[in-house]
């Protein structure tokens, strides 16, 4: 199953780049990748349990800069939902416990929030890196202090929780 959705995956990456060669919208090719990726990784994460929850958080990125944040938030709600469901339905299938699901969520959701609020300020950024400088190194200062407090809330809540699955180098 988890073969078939990798290339399911890989196929539809193909498919929308040249839709989007031959065409010049980048859009629609985005929606799509963004829905198959969904879809492949809830899979994914309920056919492999703990393991697969290390498809989420790069799915999360993904959505956030390829869709729009209002869209990339409700796919990933919807993600998250499948994923809490299914749990409810076959408990210990996707969760071994109901604190690693809250764990879970939590993380994911805050880092979809953090990363929805940090896209139009990511945007304005290249706007503006070519018409002021120096207004754009304060930027970037403050961005990456943001940053900088983002990995410390992550890593404050891995070390008191065991069973968070983000690892905090991704974060450095």
């Amino acid at each position: 199953m988890v073969a078939a959705a990798d290339f399911i995956a890989v196929v539809s990456i193909v498919t929308a780049v040249i839709y989007a060669w031959r065409t010049n919208d980048t859009v629609k090719p985005g929606l799509y990748l963004s829905v198959i990726f969904s879809a492949v990784a809830t899979l994914v994460t309920i056919n492999l349990g703990i393991n697969g929850f290390f498809w989420i958080y790069p799915l999360i990125l993904f959505n956030f800069f390829i869709i729009t944040p209002i869209r990339a938030l409700v796919t990933m709600l919807v993600v998250l939902t499948s994923l809490v469901l299914y749990n409810i339905y076959d408990p210990g299938s996707v969760f071994s416990s109901n604190y690693q699901m809250f764990s879970f969520l939590v993380t994911c959701l805050l880092a979809s929030f953090l990363i929805s609020w940090l896209s139009p300020v990511t945007l304005q950024l290249t706007h503006l890196q070519y018409r002021y400088p120096l207004i754009t190194y304060c930027f970037i200062s403050h961005l990456s202090s943001l940053l900088c407090l983002f990995w410390h809330l992550v890593h404050f809540l891995s070390t008191y929780s065991s069973y968070i699955a983000i690892p905090p180098l991704y974060f450095r």
